[in-house]
């Protein structure tokens, strides 16, 4: 009863992201992991999401200079917290990670 609905968006710029060529468009997806450590040090994985991407070639050169974004809502109790997210490139390879601090207040 007493968590609050957190909101947080991961940004990645679709330039970094690899796209393979399919048809008339060009193709590519993410998997997003998370993970939340509370200020007494408690850890949590959070459930993994894959995004796939689909560009059609027409719009493919105004979309790499555009962001994709991954939204989600956690249920937290007020305090402090460390938000991480790794983004895997699942076509190319390449792994990114950020931190953030949250601090949640009660409403």
């Amino acid at each position: 009863g007493r968590a609050v609905l957190q909101p947080i968006e991961v940004k990645v710029p679709l330039r970094k992201i690899t796209l393979l060529p399919d048809g008339t468009s060009h193709k590519g997806e993410l998997l997003f992991q998370f993970a939340l450590r509370d200020s007494e040090g408690g850890f949590r994985r959070l459930e993994s999401r894959d995004l796939p991407l689909q560009i059609p070639d027409a719009d493919l050169q105004r979309a790499l200079g555009q962001y994709v974004s991954y939204k989600i809502q956690l249920a937290l109790t007020p305090g402090k917290y460390t938000f991480a997210t790794t983004v895997l490139d699942q076509v190319g390879g390449d792994r990114s990670t950020a931190t953030a601090d949250l601090d949640v207040e009660k409403r």
